[in-house]
């Protein structure tokens, strides 16, 4: 199995993109549709249920986005670590054949 950390750091930059998507999104939804849209009549019947429903999609979509920030976090810090990892196994290798006579470190 191949494990290539330049893939998880790519993949962490299209999980940054889609949480700045999901933070547009919620931009706009907030945006969409000013207290007064319903008029002086039906705002008294519709504006409440609105502004439930909105603030629950707000308070969704600001998790999401929360949610994929931290995605992409941790995808840094497994390649991070891989690479830390792996390199720390290339040394021992390296100190084991110097060791046998096989090279210098």
């Amino acid at each position: 199995m191949l494990v290539d950390p330049l893939v998880w750091r790519s993949a962490g930059r299209v999980v940054e993109r889609a949480a700045e998507d999901v933070q547009t999104a919620r931009a706009a939804g907030g945006a969409a549709l000013p207290p007064d849209a319903f008029g002086l009549m039906c705002s008294p019947l519709l504006l409440p249920p609105y502004l439930v429903v909105a603030g629950l999609v707000d308070v969704v979509l600001g998790s999401v986005a929360e949610g994929l920030r931290k995605t992409a976090t941790n995808l840094d810090a497994a390649a991070a670590s891989f690479e830390e990892n792996e390199q720390q196994a290339a040394d021992a290798v390296a100190r084991a054949v110097c060791s046998l006579g096989g090279g210098v470190w």
